[in-house]
């Protein structure tokens, strides 16, 4: 049986389901464990509506700020607990994320939670001088500090999955001005050595962890 994803925030494409109400009915309904985007779909239409004038690439983490995702996770988390049906969190990427998936594991909600090469590797505001939109996902790539959060939570466990959240666009899509710019980057292609990489010249973990979390555990958690 296929995987369902849950996008409790837009980002590409028109897939949304933004409400508590709509969240409970999918879970409620759920068989098997259901991989979430967790952005918080109405904090985001108020930010973006603030910065409606944005043309820098650089205010795309202020626009789909931190507390845009731990909203979202806390709310996913509410659900996932009164159904008793687990969730796995997609791409985390902040540190105000971390205290409530640490929670949810310690509390025994079968929560897992997933992490990409991306947001372990870049920082803002880096990325974004050097990069532009190529840097341009959802959710952002941030500041040093979340960077060195979740590098500390991979450090410590907290992480059962790398994943590449691979997106395909050309790069003249991805050429456009921000915000026209499609969010995402290609990543199935380059996961790999990235993982090898950060494993071997950074120490940030084995390379027996890639081979876990990049293989064995996504496995392991569908099936």
């Amino acid at each position: 049986t296929p995987g369902v994803k849950i996008f409790m925030g837009s980002s590409t494409g028109t897939l949304l389901v933004p409400d508590d109400a709509s969240l409970l009915s999918v879970l409620s309904n759920a068989h098997r464990r259901m991989p979430v985007h967790a952005e918080d779909h109405f904090l985001l239409e108020e930010q973006r509506a603030r910065h409606a004038d944005a043309s820098d690439v650089s205010k795309h983490p202020e626009i789909r700020s931190p507390e845009c995702a731990r909203r979202a996770v806390e709310r996913i988390i509410e659900i996932s607990e009164k159904t008793g049906t687990p969730v796995h969190i997609l791409h985390v990427t902040s540190a105000d994320e971390l205290p409530l998936i640490r929670d949810a594991k310690a509390r025994g909600l079968g929560t897992t939670a997933e992490v990409t090469p991306q947001h372990l590797w870049f920082c803002a505001p880096n990325c974004y001088s050097k990069l532009g939109t190529l840097a341009q996902m959802n959710p952002p790539i941030r500041t040093q500090e979340h960077r060195a959060a979740l590098r500390d939570a991979v450090r410590e466990g907290l992480f059962d999955v790398f994943g590449s959240d691979h997106a395909p666009h050309t790069l003249s899509e991805k050429g456009q001005p921000y915000p026209k710019s499609p969010s995402g980057m290609t990543g199935v292609q380059t996961s790999l050595s990235v993982l090898c990489t950060l494993a071997l010249r950074d120490s940030l973990f084995s390379l027996n962890d890639v081979v876990r979390m990049f293989c064995e555990n996504p496995a392991s958690i569908y099936g």
